[in-house]
């Protein structure tokens, strides 16, 4: 597998891209607060290889890794906002049965489906 320079790369027809899960959160995580070179430079090489005819591959596992690493970055981001507990228990009793878990996880399907595949 190799590395490529984000950057300059231009990617060609038949080629096929594997994405690590911290490039999808650069991309579709709004509320990262990841610095904006950082997300230009991702956002465009994807727009270059979806453009290019390119492939990218997505597992299961890094679709697991994305939608968990979402999901708990927003959990601690809305309990800092809202003064909830930042532990386990109350992420699996209290938070999952939320609207805002809810409205998470509604969000995440619009990205999976209208942007990722």
């Amino acid at each position: 597998m190799a590395v490529i320079d984000i950057q300059t790369h231009i990617p060609e027809k038949g080629e096929h891209y594997f994405l690590d899960c911290n490039v999808l959160m650069y991309v579709f995580y709004l509320n990262g607060n990841y610095a904006s070179d950082l997300v230009y430079s991702y956002s465009g090489l994807i727009s270059r290889i979806v453009h290019s005819g390119a492939e990218i591959y997505v597992t299961d596992l890094l679709i697991s890794e994305f939608i968990n690493t979402y999901v708990q970055l927003e959990f601690h981001r809305l309990a800092t906002l809202n003064k909830w507990p930042h532990d386990k228990k109350y992420f699996k009793i209290v938070f999952k049965n939320t609207m805002e878990y809810s409205d998470i996880l509604k969000e995440l399907k619009c990205i999976l489906h209208r942007q990722l595949f």
